[in-house]
């Protein structure tokens, strides 16, 4: 470790910018280096350096460490139950109380495993995180307390808004209101389903998805501010729409619907199917009746949703993709190398459309200067290369292929090589389903015109 001392301390001064401590131990030898911003953080002294970091660890701990979390610290730092994968940050942070300067402060302590000059280290890095996790501590106080009267309020417990009950609770006053004659507005139910929720926990975990689910909430609220908004479901919302929200009803939809459209293009938002029918005084016996025709509408937005993420590579996997199987990589590139080795002239392209993947031939990545012959968001990709004037003929082209089962179709365009010149071009598309007929790749070539 000796001769690697130089190193680790230049290092470690870049680190300690946001690690109060750090230790360096090398795990064939357990000797170890430690640095800290602070020499005199303890009331006893310990040895900045050593020749084996986990005997000193047990006597350190028992010295410096609160004795309720003693034990805990220990168990983490077992090094037969550390994990081995150097490729990245190895275990989660452990939250654990210092006595500093007589007093028990929170800490976090982050473990990664790294290796410098052939030799393999275990680097710790002890970040002081008292002020955020007591505040943290008495919010989840304060959070237990709401969640209690958020029962007895009918909110949901994820999102804090109404729950199914209380929905239930509301279209049985309307209802009651409908039957006597006595409701004195407009009413509208705006149903509303999220997509890929079930692909996100899957793939992602429940937190994400939680989070995903949170963020939704948010954005219903915001749009529809003056209205109740409810979870009826895992996946489901409704708003209930009266006074100004039912006078507005239709600009605040149209804004709904191009806000979810730009999160899908940007791939940094909820992406939401929504549908809105209004109440029929002469005719509605019940809000039921009214919130199964809005549910009948959200399924229409949803599967306009799904051809238009088909069509333009939106794919709203809260800023991520979805990892592509190696199956599917393999089944691209022979798709792709077929569909190569028959064009005479132009620039192929093929998108997996189930992963937003896609393949652009090498001749066409060099010409436009595209970032690489891989690229995730085929679709947005593309339409920035494309002069803006052209855009609406070119989506036009594609609502073709996409929306009215054409086939095969020619759209002309202008676009932007790699010099900043404009070119007249056509694309040729087509669609390749999967064997229960759903759109599976989207391909064509890029033709040059002379």
């Amino acid at each position: 470790m000796e001769n690697s001392k130089k190193a680790l301390e230049l290092i470690s001064k870049v680190f300690l910018s946001e690690y109060s401590q750090l230790y360096y131990v090398n795990m064939s030898t357990n000797e170890y280096q430690s640095y800290s911003t602070d020499g005199d953080l303890f009331d006893v002294r310990l040895e900045p350096s050593g020749s084996d970091f986990f005997t000193m660890a047990k006597h350190d701990v028992d010295l410096v460490v609160y004795e309720d979390d003693k034990a805990g610290v220990l168990e983490f730092l077992d090094k037969q139950k550390l994990p081995n994968d150097t490729n990245k940050e190895t275990r989660e942070d452990f939250v654990y109380r210092l006595i500093i300067r007589g007093k028990p402060v929170y800490h976090s302590l982050r473990i990664f495993r790294s290796t410098y000059e052939g030799e393999e280290y275990l680097v710790l890095g002890v970040l002081n995180i008292d002020k955020e996790y007591r505040i943290k501590l008495a919010a989840d106080e304060m959070e237990h307390k709401l969640y209690n009267a958020n029962r007895l309020a009918r909110r949901d417990e994820l999102t804090g808004i109404r729950n199914k009950n209380a929905y239930q609770e509301l279209e049985e006053e309307l209802d009651k209101k409908l039957h006597y004659g006595t409701i004195d507005s407009g009413v509208a139910v705006v149903v509303f389903d999220m997509n890929d929720l079930k692909i996100i926990n899957d793939h992602k975990g429940h937190a994400i998805g939680d989070d995903y689910l949170r963020k939704a909430s948010l954005m219903i609220c915001e749009v529809f501010s003056h209205s109740p908004v409810f979870r009826i479901g895992g996946d489901e919302f409704v708003a209930v729409l009266m006074d100004k929200d039912y006078i507005d009803r239709e600009y605040l939809i149209a804004k709904f619907k191009l806000a979810v459209i730009e999160n899908g293009r940007r791939g940094s938002g909820p992406v939401i199917a929504c549908g809105m029918s209004e109440c029929n005084f002469d005719i509605d016996k019940t809000i039921g009746e009214v919130f199964k025709r809005a549910d009948e509408a959200m399924y229409e937005d949803k599967d306009h949703l799904k051809a238009l993420r088909q069509r333009d590579g939106l794919y709203n996997m809260t800023e991520e993709h979805l990892p592509v199987p190696d199956e599917r990589k393999r089944q691209l590139n022979e798709l792709f190398n077929a569909v190569y080795s028959i064009v005479d002239g132009g620039y192929v392209y093929l998108l997996d459309i189930k992963y937003d993947y896609s393949r652009w031939s090498e001749e066409l990545v060099h010409d436009y200067g595209l970032k690489s012959e891989y690229n995730y968001s085929a679709g947005a990709v593309w339409e920035s290369y494309i002069h803006p004037d052209d855009m609406p003929a070119y989506r036009r082209g594609l609502d073709g292929v996409f929306f009215d089962n054409t086939g095969v179709r020619q759209v002309h365009y202008r676009v932007c090589t790699r010099d900043g010149e404009y070119v007249k071009c056509y694309t040729r598309g087509f669609i390749m389903s999967d064997e229960e007929g759903e759109p599976d790749f989207f391909g064509g070539i890029i033709v040059p015109e002379v």
